[in-house]
């Protein structure tokens, strides 16, 4: 009682307008479009989604983009039965893996879709994973690893060094305003990413999805398993 009366005493701004409560802006904005999390392989048309939730630094996570558009994309993808969704999947236990999703955001950013296909599938070889492992950057800094990201985004996708440096580089304005941790031009997008991530449960990479719904499918897998898995699920969507 005592806390609603001193509420009720609470004088009121002049001309006895009832005060208004502040504005608030609390946390990441949200997705400008449906199109904000995660970028998709395939026609818009297709019946079917998989989604693919990957740790640039998770070896499991390469071998299975790999996989996928190896021996998956050409066959289903391609040919319009089925999308392939990525969603980005940082696993803080792998240090690096921020800020290799935050450079392929920046990649995107800059060069659009084919642009980020081109650097993702350029993390996921052997060279590319191996490059961003715990062993191979334990020494190097951040800016460090942003430089060598940039690096390989301008060779593999075409994509100005410069530019994708520019969105990684810490806010300005954040930290004009005395932010300490401001994070880089791409951060906020990154939140919503992780975000979707885990109002999804997603804890591991690589987890799948088929149609929003979480499955169970393996890295290990080779193309004659995947086609036992997709095909009775797409000839089942084409009777529907």
């Amino acid at each position: 009682q005592g806390l609603r009366a001193r509420a009720r005493a609470r004088p009121r701004p002049s001309g006895g307008a009832p005060a208004r409560r502040a504005a608030t802006t609390m946390g990441p904005p949200l997705p400008a479009t449906s199109l904000t999390l995660g970028r998709a392989l395939g026609s818009p048309a297709a019946l079917c989604t998989l989604g693919v939730f990957q740790d640039f630094t998770c070896p499991f996570s390469a071998r299975l983009w790999r996989r996928l558009m190896e021996d998956v994309k050409p066959k289903y993808v391609d040919t319009g039965k089925l999308r392939i969704a990525f969603h980005h999947q940082v696993q803080p236990w792998h240090p690096t893996s921020t800020l290799c999703h935050e450079a392929s955001l920046a990649v995107g950013r800059v060069g659009g879709d084919e642009a980020f296909w081109k650097f993702v599938g350029a993390l996921a070889t052997l060279e590319g994973f191996d490059a961003n492992t715990d062993a191979a950057t334990f020494g190097d800094s951040r800016e460090q690893t942003y430089e060598r990201l940039a690096t390989l985004a301008e060779k593999v996708s075409g994509v100005s060094k410069a530019a994708v440096l520019e969105l990684l580089r810490l806010d300005p304005e954040a930290i004009a305003s005395g932010q300490r941790n401001p994070g880089t031009l791409v951060t906020n997008e990154l939140k919503l990413q992780v975000k979707f991530g885990r109002q999804m449960g997603v804890h591991v990479s690589p987890t799948t999805t088929w149609n929003g719904l979480v499955c169970d499918t393996s890295s290990g897998w080779s193309a004659v398993e995947w086609a036992a898995f997709l095909d009775p699920l797409l000839e089942k969507a084409a009777q529907a």
